[in-house]
């Protein structure tokens, strides 16, 4: 009798989870993926079978890449546990740990996890599409001469149709200036700074009304004028403050601008070189 019902239990628990698992499939299919995602992470939770947390991990990180929640897409896939008997599933949850942390701009997790891919999976294709991605990682963090020698190896195998020394070609790596290096001239000349780097109405403006401040500052202090030469001193020296800070801020503003328009020129064309020249190689591997 015991045995019967322990039975009754077993197969009570194995339909019951399966059930869970065909409505969470359910509810995402029909685009509720904010309830979706709070049925996967149920299952998460009332599962103690590595196979199916998985599963569920799975899910609730598509979820999440629906909704647009990347950062929390990634930390979920990082719950997975990427050591079962189950490869095309260690594989998977890897390479979503590298995708969502790139679509959540991490992008030095996202290689890092790609290195990870790299070393244990023997799925060639799907660590192929990994290599994509960190590429493009690796083009945010400025490491173009790396992503150049991943695009070649890729290029050779795929017979992708973009020439890559003209894609990576040096003369085209944007000129980044190191704010640490522009100390000197963001001290002493903050208003050609911004008009240097764009900001010439700024810059300008910054550099009349600095000028005519000082002029008075000096007239007033010529003609005895103290308290009036004061005023004019304190200023100049507010004025001379917010110019330097904002001379500091166009650097880095017009450095993202550079390094945002090459290396979205850079993702365009290698995202269109593959979607037109080969299909055996997605980012969508599934």
């Amino acid at each position: 009798m015991i045995k019967y019902w322990l039975t009754c239990i077993y197969l009570f628990a194995v339909y019951s989870t399966n059930a869970q698992i065909e409505y969470a499939e359910s509810v995402y299919a029909s685009g509720n993926y904010e309830l979706a995602g709070v049925e996967y992470e149920r299952l998460i939770f009332l599962n103690s079978d590595y196979n199916l947390r998985n599963q569920a991990i799975l899910g609730k990180v598509e979820s999440l890449k629906q909704l647009g929640k990347f950062n929390e897409a990634y930390s979920t896939s990082l719950r997975g546990n990427t050591y079962t008997q189950d490869s095309s599933t260690n594989d998977r949850l890897r390479y979503e740990s590298v995708l969502c942390a790139y679509l959540a701009e991490r992008y030095n997790d996202s290689y890092n996890q790609f290195k990870q891919l790299e070393y244990f999976s023997t799925n060639n294709q799907l660590v192929d599409a990994s290599r994509v991605v960190a590429a493009l990682s690796l083009n945010e963090l400025g490491r173009w001469n790396e992503a150049k020698d991943i695009m070649a190896s890729l290029k050779v195998k795929y017979d992708l149709g973009i020439d890559v020394n003209k894609l990576y070609h040096p003369r085209d790596y944007p000129k980044i200036r190191d704010v640490k290096k522009q100390q000197f001239s963001l001290a002493l000349f903050p208003s050609f700074v911004m008009v240097r780097e764009g900001e010439v109405t700024s810059g300008f403006a910054s550099m009349l009304l600095k000028a005519f401040v000082l002029s008075y500052n000096v007239y007033h202090l010529l003609n005895g004028y103290y308290l009036n030469a004061l005023v004019a001193g304190g200023t100049y020296a507010l004025l001379y403050m917010g110019s330097t800070s904002q001379a500091g801020d166009a650097l880095i503003i017009n450095n993202n601008r550079k390094l945002q328009n090459y290396n979205s020129n850079l993702r365009n064309q290698i995202l269109q070189s593959i979607e037109k020249n080969n299909k055996q190689l997605s980012l969508n591997p599934f």
